[in-house]
């Protein structure tokens, strides 16, 4: 399978677009000036803990206050305990932790005591005594060897192999490895030295973030957007995947040429128009995302194969995370809903949040469990519509000329400003009952005038 990688360095920062066969398969983003504590490690300071919660609020720095479960404080000693947090730390007790997650809706940003190091092959968990390998590993008959290297570069543990790990060579590996445990001495040196709070380690650079996040031993072309991109990228790649070295190429305005631009624009609309017919209607509710196959006149199971490989494209490219329901269009065949299933799975294989497919539910639903990875893309890109509020709606021309009316008769107005859309609307469909409102009321008629500068529905008096 092909997959090119398009860097761009931004205004704002970096960004990469992943692309398998010429369609936009992932956006990822790397903001300068935004406070991300992902991955960052504090040595922090416990400010106070909440024993009805089992968590604590811990001082992080830089006026940031973070939120550690007792889920995510189980390491907060250096090794597993299940022991409340109060019993295992008190107030003013300097503690290592490492930022998991953003803060949003008013709720304070994450941290956890689990601290891991990711390299392009391999995550270094220092606090864990375990060794795994990821779920794309375990069949590809490399176990052994991978064991192997793990027994010696890691003795007591800690170590969880990507699925890239199967095309590194074993010196590649190696040297990862050794670079791994050379930063987590270094992290814990500064946290010997130094007085809470302080950060430890943290990734300024938003080309690197981004790069480091969405690099890929896999990828047949790496495509830098400009000359300044391609310098930067070299220097990264000589320190984490030189073996990717030669596949870097330059191409201005790389996120244009490649049709990125135009799939972005396309990639926050409901309604998606599948290759060979047929569309499927994406549409994110509070509690689930909706999703509705139509056939488009074509065979069911046919039109089913492409949406479900469609599905699992839109919902990666989207970052639409959390529950999903999809109303698939209705197969009679257990043999043919079967077959739906195995694409479906097939579809989702590649795909780097944790997904869960479960089986069609009497009314021939299907429901999907995917895990959130940050922002959405219309979080990312969107804002509420200025007109509705985001709601989706607007109160239609007859409710306003209504309301509109209304105002005048008890204000005693004579001269409104309207946008054109109403003044057309009142003029041409609601020309009588507008006269007979007036007539009705003895009224002296206002004097409507158009406004082009008010938005669509709108009127001032």
């Amino acid at each position: 399978m092909s997959f090119d990688l398009i860097v761009e360095m931004t205004p704002f920062g970096a960004r990469t677009a992943l692309m398998r066969h010429g369609d936009l398969l992932e956006l990822r983003f790397a903001d300068g000036g935004v406070a991300d504590i992902r991955g960052q490690i504090f040595l922090a300071r416990v400010k106070s803990l909440d024993d009805e919660l089992d968590a604590a609020f811990v001082d992080c720095g830089r006026g940031l206050t973070a939120y550690l479960s007792g889920r995510d404080g189980r390491w907060v000693t250096g090794q597993r305990s299940d022991m409340p947090l109060h019993r295992q730390i008190i107030e003013g007790q300097a503690i290592l932790v490492q930022g998991s997650g953003m803060g949003r809706d008013g709720k304070k940003p994450r941290v956890t005591s689990d601290i891991l190091l990711t390299g392009m092959f391999q995550v270094y968990r220092p606090r864990r005594q375990s060794t795994k390998l990821s779920s794309k590993l375990s069949e590809t008959g490399q176990s052994d060897r991978l064991f192997g290297l793990a027994k010696t570069a890691f003795p007591k543990g800690g170590v969880i192999y990507r699925g890239s790990a199967v095309i590194a060579a074993d010196d590649e590996l190696e040297t990862e490895s050794e670079r791994l445990k050379t930063l987590w001495r270094e992290i814990e040196a500064k946290a010997e030295d130094g007085r809470a709070p302080l950060c430890l380690f943290d990734k300024k650079d938003p080309l690197e973030r981004v790069l480091h996040e969405a690099l890929k031993p896999d990828i047949d072309r790496l495509i830098a957007a400009d000359s300044i991109t391609l310098a930067a990228t070299r220097t990264f790649l000589e320190s984490w995947l030189p073996a990717l070295a030669g596949r870097l190429e330059c191409q201005p305005g790389a996120f244009e040429v490649n049709g990125v631009n135009e799939q972005l624009e396309k990639a926050t609309e409901p309604k998606v128009e599948l290759k060979s017919g047929g569309s499927i209607i994406i549409e994110p509710t509070a509690a689930f995302t909706a999703i509705d196959v139509n056939s488009g006149g074509r065979r069911a199971m046919e039109a089913n194969l492409e949406a479900a490989e469609e599905i699992a494209r839109q919902l990666r490219l989207r970052r639409i995370g959390g529950a999903i329901v999809v109303d698939f269009i209705n197969l009679r065949s257990q043999s043919d809903r079967a077959r739906l299933m195995s694409a479906l799975d097939q579809a989702f294989a590649g795909d780097p949040a944790a997904v869960k497919i479960y089986p069609p539910t009497p009314l021939g639903l299907v429901q999907i469990s995917r895990q959130r990875l940050g922002q959405s893309l219309a979080e990312r890109l969107g804002r509420p519509c200025p007109t509705c509020a985001g709601s989706g709606q607007t109160q239609n021309l007859r409710a306003t000329t209504e309301r509109l009316l209304g105002e005048a008769h008890g204000a005693g107005v004579n001269t409104i400003r309207v946008a054109v859309d109403l003044y057309s609307y009142i003029m041409t469909e609601a020309a009588a009952p507008y006269k007979a409102y007036i007539d009705r009321h003895g009224l002296q008629p206002p004097l409507l005038t158009p406004d082009e500068t008010l938005p669509p529905g709108a009127y001032h008096m």
